[in-house]
Protein backbone atom coordinates (compact mmCIF):
# COMPACT_ATOMS: atom_id res chain seq x y z
CA UNK A 1 0.00 0.00 0.00
CA UNK A 2 2.81 2.15 0.78
CA UNK A 3 4.66 2.02 -2.59
CA UNK A 4 1.46 3.63 -4.57
CA UNK A 5 2.28 7.44 -3.50
CA UNK A 6 6.17 6.95 -5.05
CA UNK A 7 4.28 5.61 -8.63
CA UNK A 8 1.84 8.66 -8.79
CA UNK A 9 5.16 10.86 -7.95
CA UNK A 10 7.32 9.21 -10.57
CA UNK A 11 4.17 9.57 -13.49
CA UNK A 12 4.28 12.73 -13.98
CA UNK A 13 8.15 13.00 -14.73
CA UNK A 14 7.71 10.55 -17.25
CA UNK A 15 5.16 12.55 -19.14
CA UNK A 16 7.20 15.41 -18.94
CA UNK A 17 10.08 13.77 -20.48
CA UNK A 18 8.09 12.47 -23.37
CA UNK A 19 6.40 15.50 -23.95
CA UNK A 20 7.24 18.11 -26.79
CA UNK A 21 10.46 17.56 -28.91
CA UNK A 22 12.96 20.31 -29.41
CA UNK A 23 12.15 22.20 -26.05
CA UNK A 24 9.20 23.95 -27.68
CA UNK A 25 6.63 23.92 -25.41
CA UNK A 26 3.50 24.50 -27.80
CA UNK A 27 2.88 23.44 -31.36
CA UNK A 28 2.88 27.32 -32.11
CA UNK A 29 6.33 27.31 -31.41
CA UNK A 30 7.72 24.70 -33.01
CA UNK A 31 5.35 26.28 -35.92
CA UNK A 32 6.95 29.86 -35.80
CA UNK A 33 10.45 28.40 -35.72
CA UNK A 34 9.81 26.29 -38.76
CA UNK A 35 8.91 29.45 -40.85
CA UNK A 36 11.99 30.73 -39.61
CA UNK A 37 14.09 28.34 -41.59
CA UNK A 38 12.03 28.59 -44.56
CA UNK A 39 12.49 32.16 -44.33
CA UNK A 40 15.86 31.64 -44.14
CA UNK A 41 16.36 28.62 -46.68
CA UNK A 42 14.47 31.20 -49.29
CA UNK A 43 16.27 34.33 -48.53
CA UNK A 44 20.09 33.04 -48.16
CA UNK A 45 22.38 35.83 -46.81
CA UNK A 46 24.75 36.43 -49.45
CA UNK A 47 28.22 37.92 -48.68
CA UNK A 48 28.95 41.32 -50.57
CA UNK A 49 32.08 42.29 -49.17
CA UNK A 50 33.51 39.03 -50.14
CA UNK A 51 31.56 38.74 -53.75
CA UNK A 52 31.88 41.57 -56.46
CA UNK A 53 28.68 42.18 -58.36
CA UNK A 54 30.50 41.28 -61.21
CA UNK A 55 30.87 37.34 -60.13
CA UNK A 56 27.42 37.73 -59.24
CA UNK A 57 25.61 38.42 -62.56
CA UNK A 58 27.96 36.53 -64.48
CA UNK A 59 26.99 33.09 -62.59
CA UNK A 60 23.78 33.50 -64.63
CA UNK A 61 24.00 33.09 -68.94
CA UNK A 62 23.40 35.88 -70.94
CA UNK A 63 21.15 36.23 -74.44
CA UNK A 64 22.75 39.12 -75.79
CA UNK A 65 25.65 37.57 -77.23
CA UNK A 66 28.30 39.87 -74.75
CA UNK A 67 31.29 38.03 -73.54
CA UNK A 68 32.15 36.98 -69.85
CA UNK A 69 34.40 39.84 -68.05
CA UNK A 70 38.05 38.80 -67.06
CA UNK A 71 38.37 36.57 -64.13
CA UNK A 72 34.25 35.77 -64.33
CA UNK A 73 33.57 32.53 -64.95
CA UNK A 74 32.91 32.04 -68.64
CA UNK A 75 35.61 34.22 -69.71
CA UNK A 76 37.20 33.23 -72.65
CA UNK A 77 40.35 33.75 -74.31
CA UNK A 78 41.79 32.56 -77.96
CA UNK A 79 44.34 32.89 -80.73
CA UNK A 80 44.34 31.83 -84.33
CA UNK A 81 46.43 32.11 -87.46
CA UNK A 82 46.39 31.34 -91.11
CA UNK A 83 48.86 30.04 -93.18
CA UNK A 84 52.11 29.62 -92.48
CA UNK A 85 55.45 27.30 -93.13
CA UNK A 86 55.85 24.75 -90.05
CA UNK A 87 58.76 24.85 -88.20
CA UNK A 88 62.26 23.14 -87.98
CA UNK A 89 62.25 19.63 -89.31
CA UNK A 90 61.76 17.28 -86.08
CA UNK A 91 61.40 19.88 -83.54
CA UNK A 92 58.63 21.12 -81.46
CA UNK A 93 57.76 24.85 -82.57
CA UNK A 94 55.59 26.85 -81.04
CA UNK A 95 52.37 27.60 -83.26
CA UNK A 96 50.71 30.13 -81.08
CA UNK A 97 50.07 30.87 -77.54
CA UNK A 98 47.90 32.94 -75.00
CA UNK A 99 48.03 34.28 -71.83
CA UNK A 100 45.71 33.24 -68.75
CA UNK A 101 45.71 34.78 -65.37
CA UNK A 102 45.50 32.63 -62.04
CA UNK A 103 42.53 30.28 -62.70
CA UNK A 104 40.91 26.83 -63.36
CA UNK A 105 40.80 26.41 -67.39
CA UNK A 106 39.46 24.58 -70.00
CA UNK A 107 41.85 24.87 -73.21
CA UNK A 108 41.68 23.11 -76.82
CA UNK A 109 44.14 23.58 -80.00
CA UNK A 110 43.31 22.80 -83.08
CA UNK A 111 45.69 22.41 -86.18
CA UNK A 112 45.75 21.36 -89.85
CA UNK A 113 48.24 20.73 -91.90
CA UNK A 114 48.96 20.53 -95.09
CA UNK A 115 51.30 19.01 -96.72
CA UNK A 116 52.55 21.75 -99.55
CA UNK A 117 54.52 19.81 -102.09
CA UNK A 118 57.20 17.91 -99.26
CA UNK A 119 57.77 14.51 -97.87
CA UNK A 120 56.33 14.30 -94.46
CA UNK A 121 56.29 11.48 -92.24
CA UNK A 122 55.09 12.59 -88.80
CA UNK A 123 52.46 15.92 -87.00
CA UNK A 124 52.20 15.62 -83.52
CA UNK A 125 50.17 18.56 -81.90
CA UNK A 126 50.46 19.40 -78.32
CA UNK A 127 48.82 21.72 -75.53
CA UNK A 128 52.10 22.88 -73.49
CA UNK A 129 53.30 25.41 -70.74
CA UNK A 130 56.66 25.18 -71.91
CA UNK A 131 57.75 27.12 -74.76
CA UNK A 132 59.27 25.71 -77.67
CA UNK A 133 61.76 22.32 -78.27
CA UNK A 134 61.23 20.57 -74.86
CA UNK A 135 58.85 17.55 -74.26
CA UNK A 136 58.56 19.05 -70.30
CA UNK A 137 54.95 17.57 -69.08
CA UNK A 138 53.81 16.50 -72.58
CA UNK A 139 51.50 13.33 -71.88
CA UNK A 140 49.68 11.25 -74.69
CA UNK A 141 46.41 11.06 -74.79
CA UNK A 142 46.14 13.91 -72.33
CA UNK A 143 47.74 17.08 -73.97
CA UNK A 144 49.57 15.38 -76.95
CA UNK A 145 48.47 13.67 -79.92
CA UNK A 146 51.08 11.80 -82.00
CA UNK A 147 50.23 11.20 -86.02
CA UNK A 148 52.84 8.74 -87.73
CA UNK A 149 52.54 7.53 -91.23
CA UNK A 150 52.80 8.69 -94.35
CA UNK A 151 51.00 11.77 -95.39
CA UNK A 152 50.12 12.55 -98.93
CA UNK A 153 52.72 15.16 -100.70
CA UNK A 154 49.50 17.56 -100.68
CA UNK A 155 47.46 16.13 -98.11
CA UNK A 156 45.48 18.10 -96.01
CA UNK A 157 45.41 16.90 -92.03
CA UNK A 158 43.89 17.97 -89.19
CA UNK A 159 44.12 17.71 -85.28
CA UNK A 160 42.17 18.74 -82.34
CA UNK A 161 42.85 18.87 -78.92
CA UNK A 162 40.10 19.35 -76.81
CA UNK A 163 39.41 20.13 -73.38
CA UNK A 164 42.66 19.68 -71.50
CA UNK A 165 42.58 21.06 -67.81
CA UNK A 166 44.80 23.65 -66.88
CA UNK A 167 44.83 24.84 -63.07
CA UNK A 168 46.87 28.39 -62.72
CA UNK A 169 48.08 30.33 -59.28
CA UNK A 170 49.25 32.62 -61.55
CA UNK A 171 49.40 34.17 -64.91
CA UNK A 172 51.09 31.93 -67.42
CA UNK A 173 51.82 31.24 -70.99
CA UNK A 174 50.18 28.56 -73.02
CA UNK A 175 51.62 26.82 -76.08
CA UNK A 176 50.19 25.32 -78.84
CA UNK A 177 53.08 23.39 -80.34
CA UNK A 178 53.67 20.66 -83.39
CA UNK A 179 56.21 18.42 -85.02
CA UNK A 180 56.45 17.76 -88.20
CA UNK A 181 59.04 15.26 -89.71
CA UNK A 182 59.65 16.37 -93.33
CA UNK A 183 62.11 16.41 -96.34
CA UNK A 184 61.85 17.47 -100.18
CA UNK A 185 60.22 21.04 -99.39
CA UNK A 186 58.33 22.40 -96.00
CA UNK A 187 54.73 21.54 -95.27
CA UNK A 188 52.41 24.66 -94.00
CA UNK A 189 49.78 24.72 -91.28
CA UNK A 190 46.69 25.30 -92.88
CA UNK A 191 45.36 27.57 -89.46
CA UNK A 192 45.33 26.79 -85.83
CA UNK A 193 43.29 28.02 -82.59
CA UNK A 194 44.21 28.17 -79.39
CA UNK A 195 41.22 28.68 -77.01
CA UNK A 196 40.52 28.71 -73.22
CA UNK A 197 37.25 28.90 -71.23
CA UNK A 198 37.22 29.81 -67.44
CA UNK A 199 35.84 27.09 -65.57
CA UNK A 200 36.04 28.85 -62.09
Amino acid sequence: MRRWPLIVAILPSLALAGGPKYSYPTPRGLDDEMRNIYWNISNPTINTATISTATISNLKGVTDGSSACAGCIGQYVSSTIGSSSVGTNSTYTNVTSISLTAGDWDVTGLVQYYGNGATWTEADTVISLYSGNTTTDHTPGVNLFYATRTFGTNEYFGVSIPVYRISLSNTSTVYLKSYVAYSAGTPQYGGARLSARRVR
